[in-house]
């Protein structure tokens, strides 16, 4: 009786640990286990050159190459809706007809091609909100105003996911 009771603690003790330790772990993108806390200070890292943007861009038109080089950054990288919420009404505002903000953008991208993709699906998520209050009805209306995205494919796959899901959100508060 004792050894069984000593083996259900064990156990117990075995789960509880390692329960703490999942906690403590999440997978990144490339399926490797990377700690919490890294993922928390990470957060904490975007969260802080984010905030800085955005005290920096009150009022000014221009971004610089740091600028958009910490955007693309933290548009991949982010797990703050809040923040990106301001992130990308600032973004919107500071890209939507302003040829040279959205040359910046197109540079770096081609600077950084094996990302490319990826950073223009998560500029449009940022954005979301703002394409769907400014009711843009085609991705060629919104690249009018935003030529970035121009004849990129992953972005109007991207732009077409966040028009449906506009549209499944409208018909189950219709239902």
């Amino acid at each position: 009786m004792k050894r069984f009771l000593i083996i259900v603690i064990i156990s117990i003790a075995a789960i509880i640990a390692f329960s703490c330790i999942s906690c403590h772990y999440k997978m990144s993108e490339g399926g490797a286990v990377v700690p919490h806390t890294e993922v928390i200070k990470n957060q904490h890292y975007y969260d802080s050159i984010m905030d800085s943007f955005l005290n920096r861009m009150d009022g000014k038109k221009e971004l610089s190459n740091r600028d958009i080089a910490d955007i693309c950054d933290f548009s991949l990288h982010n797990y703050d809706e809040s923040l990106s919420e301001s992130v990308g009404y600032e973004l919107f505002h500071l890209l939507r007809n302003n040829p040279t903000n959205n040359r910046g953008f197109k540079s770096y991208l081609n600077a950084h091609q094996s990302e490319k993709c990826d950073i223009l699906s998560a500029l449009i998520a940022l954005v979301s909100i703002d394409i769907l209050e400014n009711n843009y009805d085609s991705f060629e209306s919104f690249v009018s105003d935003f030529p970035l995205f121009e004849d990129e494919e992953c972005a109007a796959k991207t732009f077409a996911e966040v028009k449906e899901n506009e549209l499944m959100e409208t018909n189950k508060s219709t239902d």
